[in-house]
Parts: structure tokens; sequence; C-alpha cells
């Protein structure tokens, strides 16, 4: 296996420095503090944690940049982890819309000038069942479940956009899904899943009935009439209900954070942009080609992390792009940024993806803890930690004692050995820097002049002061030259002044009318444009 060529805090540390040089909206973190609102109801349905259905409202967390005059924002839809199960229920210390990594990538995103979504969605099935059809069927249930409610929440917000004002300053042409492991088996079923006849391939085909489960021999285990279509219309009215029907539920990209996809055949020609994001040994959502942990590339088994028994066969990352990039071309519009890129991020990415763009596998070595007889030892989400304390706080309301609650939180480390906010925010910056420029490209956002951009100030010219309180100064660093004109940007790309007919080689910019903020000048000079990035204090 090839060693890392740019340790990750290399990749941080060039981070910080691309974000002081450039420090544009979506490329960048240019608001400081985020705003939630907790616990806002998306959507309503029939909850299956318990024996039977009960009728409950689906909640979100919606992150906003504080102090962002812009009226509409691209969207992002986080989908947490933890194995379509609750929290501690499911044997591992995290599955709930405020994990860690959940709440720092949507603040991050909120920073970067996005509308981020936590969504809880509904989860509960039989990891124990005796019988794999149970086990298989249950689970691909409650994923379908999931799915109609991610369609839920992306027709709410268009609803609330288009009849309610736009209270959340959404733009509904640009919503991205992404989600990190079972997170992420449900975003990749979001930008694939979408013909009846996906989910009636073998695999998907009971053999044997449980009609307790909605399960029967020669059908399959999703069975449309029963659960409703994947839009999540239709169904039985006791078991599915319809939420936001009229609207469309659109999306725009994607990414995974691990996670696999239910079968390759899903992927075709002209499916949403993707980015994948993947540790090679994942123990529990394999990577996709020939390796330790299975012998048929694109077919490899999930299991019950906690009885290591077999559910259904999946298809990787690695699998995923394949298809995605190499035979249908379905990342097309992501090449434009990376082929000419240079960012450490896209390079590190490119040195061992196989030249698959759009995938950022994660290389790292099997943990010292190997459990006997265990043949997919291996580390898993690494952008994931957690607080043993808090666990212990919250285990009450799960059914589960404290003392269990210390057991599975160190079980965890089995598959994370370095588990640790450092470690964790050091990949979550990692994915941010990747993701940033093919959003940024893929959605038409402003900014990506920022990332090619070889004409800086600090070449051409001076600014001074920067940070300034009430005027600066840009001079060229050649007298005999003149500047043209000068426009000033906020961070939403609105111009906000331009200073016509200079002639000279310097101008006086004051703030006068102007808040405190970041902003972003361009200078004309004769047949070229200088950029800079000005801060009023």
């Amino acid at each position: 296996m090839m060693k890392r060529s740019l340790p990750l805090f290399a990749c941080l540390l060039l981070a910080i420095t691309t974000t002081r040089v450039f420090g544009q909206r979506y490329l960048s973190e240019v608001f400081t503090s985020v705003n939630v609102t907790y616990n806002k109801a998306y959507a309503a349905n029939y909850e299956f944690i318990t024996g039977s259905p009960v009728f409950d409202s689906l909640r979100m967390d919606i992150y906003e940049p504080v102090g962002d005059t812009a009226t509409k924002r691209p969207l992002v839809l986080y989908l947490h982890t933890g194995s379509f199960l609750p929290i501690l229920i499911n044997g591992t210390a995290t599955g709930d819309m405020r994990d860690s990594a959940t709440v720092e990538m949507c603040k991050q995103f909120a920073r970067r000038g996005y509308t981020a979504v936590s969504m809880d969605y509904r989860v509960g099935w039989n990891p124990i069942g005796s019988d794999v059809n149970i086990r298989t069927g249950t689970l691909l249930q409650a994923v379908f479940r999931s799915l109609q409610d991610a369609k839920a929440c992306v027709r709410y917000f268009k609803m609330t956009a288009q009849d309610m004002g736009n209270p959340w300053k959404i733009d509904t042409n640009r919503i991205i899904m992404g989600g990190q492991g079972s997170g992420g088996y449900l975003a990749l079923a979001y930008a694939t899943l979408n013909d009846p006849g996906e989910i009636t391939l073998l695999k998907f085909i009971a053999t044997a009935s449980f009609p307790e489960y909605g399960i029967f021999q020669g059908a399959p285990y999703v069975i449309t009439d029963i659960w409703g279509d994947f839009e999540g219309f239709g169904g039985v009215d006791t078991l599915n209900h319809d939420n936001w029907p009229g609207y469309t539920s659109n999306i725009q990209f994607m990414f995974n954070m691990g996670g696999a996809m239910g079968d390759s055949s899903w992927i075709e020609d002209g499916d949403i942009p993707m980015v994948c994001f993947h540790v090679e040994n994942d123990p529990f959502a394999p990577y996709g080609v020939v390796n330790s942990h299975c012998g048929i590339p694109c077919s490899c088994p999930v299991i019950v992390p906690t009885t290591g028994q077999f559910v259904v066969n999946v298809a990787g990352s690695h699998c995923v792009m394949e298809k995605a990039d190499d035979v249908y071309d379905n990342n097309a519009v992501l090449h434009e940024y990376a082929d000419n890129a240079t960012d450490p991020y896209t390079i590190r990415a490119n040195s061992i993806n196989d030249g698959l763009e759009g995938l950022f596998p994660f290389q790292m070595p099997n943990p010292q803890i190997i459990i006997p007889g265990d043949p997919f030892d291996g580390q898993a989400g690494p952008w994931e930690w957690w607080d043993t304390t808090a666990l212990k706080l919250i285990a009450p309301f799960y059914g589960v004692s404290p003392a269990q609650a210390v057991v599975i939180a160190k079980s965890g480390l089995l598959t994370n050995p370095l588990m640790s906010k450092t470690q964790a925010l050091n990949y979550i910056d990692t994915i941010q820097e990747y993701l940033a420029p093919r959003i940024v490209q893929t959605l038409g956002l402003p900014g990506m002049v920022g990332i090619n951009e070889v004409m800086l100030f600090n070449q051409n010219a001076t600014m001074f002061p920067n940070p300034a309180i009430d005027a600066t100064t840009i001079e060229l660093n050649e007298p005999s030259q003149t500047i043209n004109y000068v426009k000033i940007y906020d961070v939403t790309g609105r111009m906000v002044r331009e200073i016509s007919n200079i002639g000279t080689y310097r101008a006086n910019i004051y703030r006068a009318g102007l808040t405190a903020g970041v902003y972003f000048v361009k200078v004309g000079v004769k047949d070229k444009e200088l950029n800079a990035k000005l801060m009023f204090e």
C-alpha cells in the first residue's frame, strides 16, 4: 500500500494559507459565527423503532451564517451515521444528528456561506434476526424509509421557498446532499436510486416469507405498495404518510464519507456529480476493490457490526466512481476544475485514486487491536470523535446503562484507535477543502476565479493598511502604470463600490458606508485585473 505523500497536517497548513490568500465565500470560511435553529420539524411519518409503528415528527437542526446579507444560499443537507439504529442501541458511540462530526461539518459549511441542515431520519431494523431475510429485508426497508425522509426534507425547503417567503433563504436550484457512514449509504441511494426495477435485482428478492416484517418469498424486500414509492407517496396509510406533494426533490450534487451503494447498476449516464471519501480498509462499508475484505470487486458484504452476520452485498466508493466517472463521465464538470488543479488535496487524491476524479481514499493501517478470527479488521470514520461523559448522560434515554455506554465508547476504539478531536478535525478540514472547489464548479457559484488566480496584489501592488479602520491605499509597484478602476465586492459577490477613471498608480478606498467585515477588491490595470482581500475592522 502506498504511503502518504502529503501528511494531513501539511494539508491543514496549506488550507490555512489558501484561506488567508483568497478568503472567498464557498471556497473558505468567511463568516465567524453560526446561528442554529434546533429541532425544526420538516415532516411527519411512522417510526419503526419499536414493535408497532408510531406517528411522529421528523426534525432537523438548521445552521446559518451570522451577518450574511445574501437573500439566497445553497443548501447542504447532511445525513448522520448510525447503522440505521438509534445511538448506543446500535452498539456504537455515534448515530445522532448532533454527533460531533455532523455538527462540525454543518458549522463549517455555514461559515463558508451555505445554509447547512443536519436532518434526522427514521431508523429501525432487526440486525439480530435469525434469518438473513429478516436482516436484509428490514435493513433495506429502513434505508428506503430514510430515503423518503430525505426527499421530504428537500421538498420542505422548496415548499417554504415558494409559498412561505423563503424564511431559510434557500437557493432551491443549488442543493447538496451529503452523508457519513450509514448517511453515506443514504446519500448514494438518493443520487442514483430512481427506477423501481433497481430494487428488484435478485439479491433484493426475499427467499422466505416473514409477513410480520412485510417480507414475502419471491417479492422484493421493499414493496412500494406497502411502504410507498421512492418519493414517499402512497403505500399503506398506517405505514406511510405523504409529505409535501407537488414539489420536486431534485438535488444538484452529492458526497459521501464512507457508506456504499446497494448496487453499482444503479449508476446511470447523466446522474449528478458525486464525490466519495472512503477509508480503504473500512470494515463496515467496503471500499470496493479486491482486497482482504472481499474477493469479488463491486460485490462486498455488509455485516452486522455487533454480531458479524451477513446482511447484503454492496458496491463501495471505488466501484461507484469506476462507473460514475470512468464509464459515464458524470463528473465531467469536476474535471473542468481538477484536470488543471494544483491544490494539495487534489494532488494527494490523484496519487492514490486510480485516476477517478471525485474519489479521495484515505489509506490507514489496520488497528493494533485485532479481534481474533475477524476478517474485517480495519479503520473507519477517522473524522468522528465522541465524549464518553456525554454518552453516559444520554444513555438512560435509550435504555442503556452508563456502564454499558462506557463499554460501547471503548469498543469504538477498535476501529478508530487514534480517535480524538484533533484527528477528526484534520480529516474534516481535508474533506472540506477537497469539496469546496468542486461544489463551486458544479453549482456555478462565485469564487472559482480565486482558485486559479495568479495575479495577486503581493506581486503587482500593495494595499495598506490592511486590516483598515477608516481607509486604505492601493499602490502599484510600477509608478509608470495607472489604475483604471477599483471594484469592491462583499462576501456574497455583490459589488458595493466602484471607483472609475483613476488614472494614477495610487488609489484611496474610504470605508464610509461599508460595515466591518471582509471585502474583495478588483483593480483594473491595463489588460489585467488584480485581486486581493480587504478587511475593515
